[in-house]
């Protein structure tokens, strides 16, 4: 189920051409974390988000492609909570 709900996210993802953002910030996982705590530099997760791909891809994310990818993150880790 899990791996069918990723393939579906991942392929929807390439339709609409939002994979390399989403691609970047595999490795920056935000299970767990609190926004404007220690761990997340004191910024918001959508902040933290931006930092963590400008860290990685040198490009800043827009704000509305910070919060979309905030909000498919934080749903990816309430199914693996499943």
């Amino acid at each position: 189920m899990k791996k069918l709900l990723l393939f579906t996210l991942l392929l929807g993802m390439t339709l609409l051409g939002q994979l390399t953002p989403a691609r970047a910030m595999t490795d920056n996982n935000l299970c767990g974390l609190k926004p404007f705590t220690a761990e997340t530099h004191y910024m918001s997760l959508e902040g933290y988000m931006r930092y963590q791909h400008f860290q990685q891809q040198h490009l800043w994310l827009k704000g509305e492609q910070a919060v979309m990818l905030t909000r498919q993150q934080l749903r990816l880790c309430a199914v693996e909570k499943m």
